[in-house]
């Protein structure tokens, strides 16, 4: 039951005495919580707002403490295989970059989180970076703290999913022209540079796959021997994993859409099959299994360069 209660402070030593007053009410985990408020009718209105479900929370945690209790619980996906560990460094980036360098808002409790003290932060976020996808990226962060606090039963609401970064709409028009295609000179000196250097075969393979393919790099680097099937004219690139650039392991591809498989022409497809004649004599590096002391099993930390040479076949 929520209740307000007027509240006398011990004496101070100048012999002064000081009076709140204390709103008392019954968190969604069953705890009570308190806040002090320096007049009556501040303490009525935060129950009246805590009744209707607007602010409200732990009196104890902080937005520190709520991150790191969902960097532990997501931790727990990763290591069961049901969440990627990149998500898990992005979370890692916004509590030590962003949200350290805000202490005060770090430190406020749950209770005092409301949708303007984060629309401050968020704010404050973009006129650091100057980047407003930076500043959405923090704000979807917080969204999912804030939906992981009310699972928990730490926060009434959640503040985060008022808040909002404004970006400029583009129209279609503009939209196109964010990427120009370079002409055909310039992907053509491309190509010719790369048959220049010390591993010439491999570098020609990687650009025509890359430039002709649309592969990411980390699918690229996660190709495996059975991933591209040569035909007598062009290839099939089967994209069925890529390379986790940090962590360097294999994992699934970034969505449903991305696990696909593309055609490439006969000049790829020669350039691949030239560099497989020239490294059949070497050893192929298979990737392997290991098992995770803490967690599932993986595929073996692999570096780019040997990650490729995975490409040659029998």
């Amino acid at each position: 039951m929520a209740n307000v209660r007027k509240i006398t402070h011990p004496r101070r030593t100048d012999g002064s005495t000081k009076t709140s007053w204390r709103a008392t009410w019954t968190a969604p985990d069953g705890k009570r919580q308190s806040k002090n408020f320096p007049r009556k009718a501040e303490a009525d209105a935060w129950l009246r707002d805590v009744g209707a479900g607007r602010v409200g929370g732990s009196s104890a945690m902080t937005v520190t403490e709520l991150a790191a209790a969902h960097m532990r619980y997501f931790d727990g996906l990763v290591k069961a295989g049901e969440r990627e560990a990149v998500t898990l460094d992005g979370y890692q980036t916004v509590s030590s970059v962003h949200l350290a360098a805000d202490p005060g808002f770090a430190r406020r409790r749950l209770c005092d989180l409301t949708a303007p003290s984060i629309q401050t932060f968020l704010d404050e976020t973009f006129a650091r970076t100057g980047s407003a996808d930076l500043a959405a990226r923090v704000r979807r962060t917080l969204v999912t703290w804030c939906k992981f606090g009310m699972r928990r039963g730490w926060l009434h609401a959640n503040p985060a999913q008022a808040c909002v970064v404004e970006r400029t709409r583009r129209t279609s028009d503009e939209e196109g022209d964010g990427f120009n295609l370079p002409d055909k000179a310039t992907l053509a000196a491309l190509i010719a540079a790369a048959g220049k250097g010390p591993h010439a075969a491999r570098d020609t393979a990687v650009v025509r796959l890359l430039m002709f393919g649309g592969l990411r790099i980390s699918e690229l680097l996660g190709l495996a021997d059975d991933a591209l099937v040569l035909k007598p004219k062009g290839a099939t690139v089967r994209v069925r994993e890529r390379l986790q650039r940090r962590h360097r392991t294999l994992g699934p591809p970034k969505s449903a859409k991305a696990r696909r498989d593309v055609p490439v022409g006969e000049a790829a497809a020669l350039a691949v099959r030239a560099w497989r004649f020239g490294t059949r004599s070497g050893a192929r590096v298979q990737p392997s299994q290991r098992a995770a002391p803490d967690g599932p099993r993986r595929r073996s930390a692999v570096s780019r360069a040997s990650r490729w040479r995975c490409l040659v076949l029998r």
